[in-house]
């Protein structure tokens, strides 16, 4: 297996996958990892191969795998390693670029929400990584907890006479 990335899902995958794997590697530009502590000290600790400071230049199928073509960052050096599968974590960014058309206020790509996380204009909501607000903390988790705020008050703008539920029950 070949992993490719250096942040928490790529680190979390070698890891993973170590223990069931003939060969793990894992391939990023950079010599540092920019994940968990912990996940990077258990990272070097591991036997996944660390494969730093490379780039990929090319994937090519070889028989029922690939072989990755490497260049060295910033440097001269080129190699080639063969996987049964590569998998890619390079994370993304949000790119809500359209929405400026839309004449919804944007701070770095991400859609301004209110504690409700709905946009400036009525009717437009965001939630996860796509919006932000004061405090807000990028994360998964953050996500989840947001979509039940932003549908309680959908419902409500919808439905003013209907009584919401103020907190989940139990079955």
């Amino acid at each position: 297996m070949a992993v490719a990335g250096g942040g928490d899902a790529a680190i979390d995958w070698a890891l993973a996958l170590e223990p069931i794997a003939n060969h793990v590697s894992i391939i990023h530009r950079r010599n540092n990892f920019r994940g968990l502590e912990s996940s990077v000290a258990q990272l070097q600790q591991s036997s996944v191969e660390l494969v730093t400071p490379f780039n990929i230049t090319g994937v090519t199928a070889q028989g029922e795998g690939v072989q990755i073509e490497l260049q060295e960052n910033k440097g001269d050096t080129a190699k080639s390693l063969t996987a049964d599968t590569l998998l890619v974590n390079y994370g993304f960014i949000a790119d809500n670029h359209l929405l400026k058309d839309w004449g919804l206020e944007l701070e770095r790509r991400a859609l301004v929400v209110n504690e409700f996380m709905m946009s400036s204009e009525p009717g437009i909501y965001g939630i996860g990584d796509a919006s932000t607000y004061p405090g807000k903390v990028k994360l998964i988790s953050s996500g989840f907890g947001e979509a039940p705020a932003a549908i309680n008050h959908i419902s409500t703008e919808l439905y003013p006479d209907r009584r919401q539920p103020l907190h989940s029950t139990s079955m």
